[in-house]
């Protein structure tokens, strides 16, 4: 959860608490189908932008089924929203509604990217396509733009790989990293460099910024807006287990580095 240094940014932050979502049909013990969404709250940059990594865990039983992702609050709360999966390679495909694959672990991984959106509360559904027809929801708090704690962070900090020999992907990574700096910095150039996470996707990998897009490279840049902060977003396909140094630079004055780390977790059932 990032920290927000704004009184009137953190009073909203204060009731808007990270919501894993449970299946409305599952038992009390094991539910069948969960979502979460992360970073949650989460701090818009730019136009009012929302990058996040949106993850689905059902039970192994699932596996190599269908399942919808979709949020009507958050598509009516945006200019535009799509759902992105890398389940078929890079690049990344869009939807809005997205229908993905789970593995044979039963889990299944997207991003949500919207633009010029309305801060506030929005659920995301996870809901299977076959019976049992299992559905779960999660809520995401959207906040406006405000300064944040200085450095770089990883949404997820860990992730489990999803896709297992083609069955809804290949060992894929969806993350978000964050790059937070003084404000003094708007619209300057922040860089991110990930070579050991580079390197350990070995069909491919891309990051959507502000400034485009960065395929197959180990570095990616963006536009710092007014309050200090920048999205990155990364794909990755087959991708090696173990912990990436993550290094954030601005490109302007001092040049101010930060250090952060991403660790990627081998296909696993986590339900």
């Amino acid at each position: 959860m990032r920290n927000v240094i704004k009184l009137a940014v953190a009073a909203v932050a204060a009731i808007c608490l990270p919501m894993v979502g449970v299946s409305a049909v599952a038992s009390a013990s094991t539910p069948k189908i969960t979502v979460s969404v992360t970073p949650n709250p989460l701090v818009e940059t730019g136009s009012s932008q929302v990058a996040a990594v949106v993850q689905v865990e059902a039970l192994p039983g699932f596996a190599g089924d269908t399942v919808n992702i979709s949020s009507i609050q958050l598509t009516n709360s945006c200019r535009s929203v799509d759902f992105y999966s890398i389940a078929g390679g890079v690049p990344p495909v869009a939807g809005n509604p997205i229908a993905v694959t789970l593995d044979n672990d039963g889990n299944a991984t997207v991003t949500v990217v919207g633009d010029e959106c309305a801060p506030g509360k929005d659920k995301i559904l996870a809901d299977l396509a076959t019976a049992p027809y299992s559905s779960a929801t999660t809520t995401l708090c959207v906040d406006p733009p405000g300064a944040t704690t200085h450095g770089v962070e990883s949404y997820p900090s860990k992730e489990v790989e999803t896709g297992t020999s083609g069955e809804g992907g290949y060992s894929d990574v969806y993350a978000v990293f964050y790059v937070e700096t003084k404000s003094v910095y708007a619209e300057a150039t922040a860089e991110i460099q990930a070579n050991e996470l580079f390197d350990r996707c070995g069909l491919g990998s891309e990051w959507v910024t502000n400034d485009g897009t960065f395929s197959d490279s180990p570095t990616a840049s963006a536009q710092i807006d007014d309050n200090g902060n920048a999205a990155f977003v990364f794909y990755g396909a087959s991708c090696a287990s173990g912990t990436s140094t993550i290094i954030a630079d601005v490109e302007a004055g001092l040049h101010p580095t930060y250090q952060g780390s991403f660790k990627v977790l081998s296909p696993r059932s986590t339900i």
